[in-house]
């Protein structure tokens, strides 16, 4: 909302931001209409992820852009935890709520996300706060607030 943008000179990074915008909305609305009425979160998180898998190796060995294995124990753990967090801490929990309260609410309540990552980065990271981020934390939380009591 009140971000400062002025740091924004990739056009190419803020094309693949609204695109993914886009197609999050695109992949909430089709999840709740089409994929729950036939298929649990755990199958689909399945194929979701096994596809997902298969197109990246395609695009990896059509772009010659190999993917390498050679990490560390260490690198292997926080790869494996950073997908277990990713795969049942955010999809599948994203897709329980679009089943439980559906693609519009859930999409509300995903608006905090900026909020977490910046409460994250300040408590964990050290990184600086500053009023203009107060604000537009104020304010996401505010709206959100604001939806979700006018749609009830």
């Amino acid at each position: 909302l009140m971000t400062d943008f002025t740091e924004l000179s990739n056009i190419k990074g803020i094309f693949f931001a609204v695109i993914s915008a886009f197609t999050y909305a695109f992949y909430s609305i089709y999840l709740e209409k089409k994929v729950f009425s036939d298929m649990k979160p755990v199958k689909t998180l399945f194929y979701m992820n096994f596809l997902g898998a298969i197109i990246l190796f395609i695009f990896s060995i059509s772009t010659k852009n190999y993917i390498k294995y050679d990490f560390q124990i260490t690198q292997w753990i926080g790869i494996l935890l950073y997908s277990f967090v990713l795969t049942v801490g955010a999809t599948f929990l994203y897709q329980k709520a679009v089943i439980l309260i559906g693609a519009t609410y859930t999409s509300i309540l995903s608006t905090l996300e900026p909020i977490t990552s910046i409460l994250l980065g300040f408590f964990i990271f050290k990184e600086t706060l500053s009023i203009v981020q107060i604000i537009a934390v104020i304010f996401i939380i505010l709206s959100t607030f604001i939806l979700i009591k006018s749609k009830k």
